[in-house]
């Protein structure tokens, strides 16, 4: 029983090991245990939210066209912060795109923007990507899709 006890215990160490070599040389991740979900998730349909710099002059009463992407991260806004109040929105909660409104206030001042969801899906041997249009943020106005545009 002892030589059962211990060869379990050695093969225990030798795969924390192996373990500890993996994420050590992979910058802290292992993929089979990655908490970034291209690797524990990947095939699986996801989503994400986009936001467009989009032309202020909308006037045929259409929605705008997704222009430019804004970078996120030079404003110091987290994607996850943007992902999380636009879900809310869509769930029913205007109180919400405010708070969105109130976050992208400096490049609001410069340009209209246009929240988008992606939802994307694995087909065959591509990536079928659906773009969903949420919100229409102006300085003093919030639209939310299917609104018509003024």
């Amino acid at each position: 029983m002892t030589s059962l006890r211990s060869r379990s215990i050695r093969a225990l160490i030798a795969t924390l090991c192996v373990y500890g070599v993996l994420v050590a040389t992979h910058q802290g991740e292992f993929w089979p245990f990655s908490i970034y979900p291209m690797f524990s998730q990947a095939g699986h349909p996801w989503s994400r939210v986009v936001v467009h710099e989009v032309a202020a002059d909308t006037t045929d009463g259409s929605w705008p066209r997704p222009g430019r992407p804004l970078a996120l991260r030079p404003l110091g806004v987290k994607a996850n912060d943007v992902a999380a109040l636009t879900a809310a929105v869509v769930a029913g909660d205007l109180g919400s795109g405010r708070q969105l409104q109130r976050l992208l206030a400096p490049p609001l001042a410069q340009h209209d923007l246009l929240v988008v969801r992606v939802h994307g899906r694995l087909e065959a041997d591509s990536v079928a990507l659906i773009h969903e249009p949420v919100l229409l943020l102006r300085p003093d106005t919030l639209l939310r899709y299917p609104t018509p545009a003024p």
